[in-house]
């Protein structure tokens, strides 16, 4: 699953992990559930760029 928007809980992890695991699961015992997140940056890092002519509204 790629989601289109940002994430920075670990709660919402766990949210989409369980729509996963709802979506995908036959009822059968599992023997392993592994979640992989990529793409991870710290919020300091992450960066917006502005739009020129609507700059004053974004402040």
């Amino acid at each position: 699953m790629k989601l289109s928007q940002f994430i920075e809980k670990a709660s919402d992890v766990l949210y989409y992990s369980e729509l996963l695991l709802e979506e995908h699961w036959n009822g059968e015992p599992i023997r392993l559930l592994g979640i992989t997140i990529q793409n991870a940056l710290p919020k300091n890092d992450l960066t917006y760029q502005l739009d020129l002519f609507r700059y004053l509204e974004e402040q």
